[in-house]
This record gives C-alpha cells, sequence and structure tokens, in this order.
C-alpha cells in the first residue's frame, strides 16, 4: 500500500482511496446489506466503504444501521448503480 507521496505512482488506486474525500451515499438497515451494496458498486469500479465507527458488531454482523461512502468525484455514478437503494 502506498504510505508515502513518492510511492503514489506504485499504487494510484490506493492513494487516491487514502487521500479523497468520502461522502455519504446512502444509510444500509444493517451491516450485510452494507456489504452487498459496497460489492455492488466495487463491481462497477467506484470505490466505497463502510463507515469506520459504523462497523461495530458482534460476530462479524451489526444489526445497526450502516453508513456506506463513496469517494465524493463518484457519488452522482454511485446513486446511478443503487438506484432505490441509494434513497433515504
Amino acid at each position: 500500500m502506498a504510505t508515502r507521496i513518492e510511492d503514489a505512482a506504485a499504487s494510484p488506486v490506493r492513494y487516491t482511496a487514502c487521500m479523497a474525500k468520502w461522502v455519504h451515499l446512502a444509510m444500509a438497515p444493517n451491516s450485510t446489506v452494507a456489504e452487498m451494496w459496497i460489492d455492488i458498486l466495487r463491481e462497477e469500479g467506484l470505490q466505497a466503504m463502510i463507515r469506520p465507527s459504523d462497523a461495530v458488531s458482534f460476530m462479524g454482523v451489526s444489526a445497526m444501521e450502516c453508513r456506506v461512502l463513496v469517494i465524493e468525484e463518484d457519488l452522482e455514478r454511485a446513486r446511478e448503480v443503487l438506484g432505490d437503494d441509494a434513497e433515504e
């Protein structure tokens, strides 16, 4: 993983994800749904993640709502991909 600016050329995707502005896309009802949405977005080439503070779980699954984040420049495309699921 790129840890220094000089390493960015060797790993541009990881560097971009670390330095990008992450924004709220949608609120998933639980971590399982959030992970499914993230998989769908990643299959479309978009970077997505569960908001770290929402990743609290017991035995790997959270029954609490989880915020799904995407890189700001991918927000509109991510909304198109998830469709109605991205609306709150």
